[in-house]
């Protein structure tokens, strides 16, 4: 909550053109200056509506109480004149003018209230937007995979750090470029169809499970990796939030682990003959 106050304190005081230390002054400094200005004015004349400034600055002013405790200044203002200021040739409307300013200033308490807590609620928004921002981005950086995402066209519009040292490219050469830059070229002509059936039928897939799947690095070597892809909307369309792994050390471990049980299984079938000539020796 102080945070929000904080925003819009700056807000509402820049609307009433004031600066901060001097707000509270100005609203005191006007009440006083219509009460002298009053009390010494025929009941008549409707000085009183000068109240309403005061009570239109108190907008600029932190605090849900001040424009209620700046209103009830001025209506008991409004009612001490009606004592002192002299009595006049109309003072019949004079008393209807300051029963109108009364119920004026009670509407004009009531809409800068109504206005500072709708600056209140807009301010909170914006903090939570500012706030879940934030937190997106150190999210998107923390992760221990490639995070890439793709609008509709192909460009890249969000990557985060494990995508620079997977492929080897600089945030400011990938951001704004085809995705495809990323992809080998003998697998690019078929990506854009790819990625418009993605978008079609905008569903959580994984790739690279059931069939190999390459990246290119900025130097043209390639390296087998899988990818996570997820629809995600946002306020620029429907993109594509990809998580991308290099599996060059399980696809290293794959391999040899084959290569272990094919000599394994190697080893046992000479085993087996060896162990049948030497039966057939005997």
């Amino acid at each position: 909550m102080r945070l929000i106050e904080q925003q819009v304190r700056p807000t509402v005081l820049k609307l009433s053109g004031f600066a901060p230390q001097w707000l509270p002054w100005s609203i005191g400094g006007g009440c006083v200056a219509i009460a002298l200005i009053d009390w010494f004015t025929p009941l008549g004349i409707a000085i009183t509506a000068l109240y309403l400034i005061p009570v239109s600055l108190t907008v600029g002013t932190p605090g849900r109480w001040t424009s209620r405790l700046v209103g009830l200044l001025c209506l008991s203002l409004t009612i001490t004149g009606a004592f002192y200021s002299p009595a006049g040739i109309a003072s019949i409307y004079g008393l209807v003018n300051r029963s109108l300013t009364g119920f004026a200033i009670i509407m004009a308490v009531m809409l800068v209230d109504r206005f500072k807590q709708h600056l209140v609620a807009v301010s909170r928004l914006e903090a939570q937007k500012l706030f879940l921002a934030e937190s997106q981005s150190q999210i998107v950086e923390s992760a221990p995979n490639g995070i890439l995402m793709v609008n509709q066209e192909g460009i890249i519009t969000l990557m985060n750090g494990q995508i620079e040292c997977l492929f080897g490219y600089d945030r400011q050469e990938l951001v704004g470029q085809p995705i495809e830059l990323l992809i080998p070229e003998r697998f690019r002509s078929g990506h854009p169809t790819q990625r418009t059936t993605f978008f079609h039928h905008p569903v959580h897939r994984s790739m690279g499970v059931d069939r190999e799947l390459f990246g290119c690095r900025k130097d043209g070597t390639e390296f087998p990796l899988e990818i996570g892809l997820n629809p995600i909307k946002t306020s620029d369309g429907l993109q594509a939030l990809a998580s991308i792994v290099d599996i060059t050390a399980r696809k290293l471990t794959e391999t040899q682990l084959k290569e272990t049980t094919q000599q394994l299984a190697s080893m046992n079938i000479r085993l087996m003959e060896a162990h049948q000539s030497d039966l057939a020796a005997t």
